[in-house]
């Protein structure tokens, strides 16, 4: 099924022993209740999650906010953020979580096994 006006649509996947978080769309106050709830599903079945921000078109502070919260309720987890754009690595510097970004991470993951389709599809 297609959705039409889908501002963010994110999936987790098992790749190499770990859990992806793959995202696409906008990242904002509509949309960072679903992005934060996938990336804390993610780090509650892994001990190590990857957040591919590859097909992000927009994220402001409520993302990394959210971002922040995961690190917090599961400190336990190594979360890493994946392929940036370099506006979004600028917000995750200035909320100073630019340590969480991955350097020279600029090729994607190969997917992997889907185990999920997390309830992440929002439309405004």
């Amino acid at each position: 099924m297609c959705m039409s006006n889908v501002d963010l649509e994110c999936r987790i996947e098992r790749f190499a022993g770990c859990n992806v978080v793959r995202v696409s769309g906008e990242i904002d106050l509509a949309t960072w209740k679903p992005f934060g709830l996938t990336v804390y599903k993610a780090a509650r079945e892994c001990a190590m999650v990857i957040v591919d921000l590859d097909g992000v078109t927009h994220f402001d502070a409520c993302g990394a906010n959210a971002l922040r919260t995961v690190q917090q309720l599961r400190p336990d987890v190594a979360l890493t953020v994946r392929n940036p754009p370099k506006m979004i690595a600028m917000v995750l510097d200035v909320a100073g979580l630019g340590a969480m970004s991955a350097q020279g991470a600029g090729a994607p993951l190969a997917g992997g096994d889907v185990i999920d389709l997390v309830e992440s599809r929002t439309d405004r």
